[in-house]
């Protein structure tokens, strides 16, 4: 409620499409952060074995001394530290051949997650298509180690696939949605997904899928008069002499009822391989004139940010800002600094025309 009343206060409330927010408590039900927490809990499983290695690294950066030891011993990091243990008495946290085995194990099987959060946690921004196939790898991911030989490897996964499912057992129609915007997979993508995951429940989701695009795009198109005044306006930017073919050409192939949501699903997908560099948004862009309120519908879906670390990043530079020695600035102040820094930094130099300098908590141009 309190960020409605802001957004209102501030006059943008219908100019913001979608919310990112942190991993707080209250925030469980907003699904963020979730690949950290399914980790986390597929971790658990085998804590002790992870805590003898972290304590080894530990261990052996604890002194000059120490790693001049462990140096002298290395082979491989496993065959070091047994050597370490039979010349270091007081080394204790050599981990069983079979805790090193796991530990092998789980890294391997741990590394979709490693790709997923290196893709969404970067500083270049992916847009929102290539989630939906990525959640959908990591629950293929989870299906096929369920039946391990190891024990230990079943239980963890055991415990990621029910932190999964918590929130991920509806997949969120906005991310479909973003996945069908893109040429090159639109509705044959999700059918592939659905239909590896559980091909008797393919054509009920992709229905629901199809339904609520329907939806969505209702709240874009443009009302009749609106449509009427535009037609209008394209007829006086005619060529002069065309206009009699253009009110021929528009009655032709204008009216066959099929709105642009329908033309796009109809025409055929892009090649992959052809198109594997894609640019999403500079291809709606480039065809807003063909696919209309459609264009604009499908940049805000693609535009949705897959990761918290921009706003994080931001909020993590306050104790450097207002800090024991600067406690007393005004809130204008630091929202100045903060600005500053964020203009300084994320955009190039336009030249050496102004310097910025603080004084007393204040930037200047000078």
């Amino acid at each position: 409620m309190k960020i409605s009343e802001l957004l209102k206060d501030w006059g943008i409330e219908k100019k913001v499409f979608t919310i990112t927010v942190d991993n707080a408590s209250a925030n469980d039900s907003m699904q963020a952060h979730i690949l950290n927490l399914i980790v986390q809990d597929g971790l658990d499983v085998i804590s002790g074995a992870l805590d003898k290695i972290r304590d080894s690294v530990k261990y052996v950066r604890g002194s000059q001394t120490r790693e001049n030891l462990f140096q002298n011993c290395m082979e491989t990091f496993k065959d070091a530290l047994c050597n370490l243990a039979e010349v270091d008495k007081s080394y204790k946290s050599l981990p069983s051949d079979l805790e090193w085995e796991r530990a092998e194990l789980i890294c391997e099987l741990l590394q979709p997650f490693a790709e997923l959060t290196k893709m969404i946690s970067g500083s270049s921004y992916p847009t929102a298509n290539l989630y939906f196939m990525q959640v959908w790898a990591i629950k293929c991911w989870l299906r096929d180690h369920e039946d391990s030989s190891d024990p230990v490897i079943c239980d963890m996964v055991e415990n990621m696939n029910e932190k999964y499912e918590k929130y991920w057992e509806e997949f969120s129609d906005i991310l479909a949605i973003a996945a069908v915007f893109d040429p090159r997979l639109k509705f044959a993508f999700l059918e592939f997904c659905y239909n590896i995951l559980d091909p008797s429940t393919t054509k009920s989701k992709l229905a629901h899928v199809r339904k609520k695009m329907d939806q969505l795009f209702g709240a874009y198109k443009k009302d009749t008069s609106n449509v009427a005044s535009t037609s209008k306006v394209s007829r006086r930017n005619v060529p002069f002499g065309y206009d009699g073919f253009y009110t021929y050409f528009s009655q032709k192939h204008g009216g066959n009822g099929k709105s642009p949501l329908d033309t796009y699903l109809e025409e055929s997908g892009l090649d992959m391989v052809q198109f594997k560099n894609l640019n999403l948004l500079s291809y709606w862009k480039d065809n807003s004139g063909r696919f209309k309120e459609l264009a604009l519908m499908a940049c805000d879906v693609l535009s949705i940010p897959l990761t918290t670390v921009a706003s994080e990043s931001a909020f993590s530079i306050g104790s450097r800002v207002l800090n024991k020695y600067r406690s007393c600035l005004l809130p204008s102040n630091v929202q100045a600094l903060i600005c500053a820094r964020n203009w300084v930094r994320g955009f190039e130099e336009l030249g050496d025309e102004f310097e910025f300098v603080e004084e007393e908590g204040t930037i200047v141009a000078v």
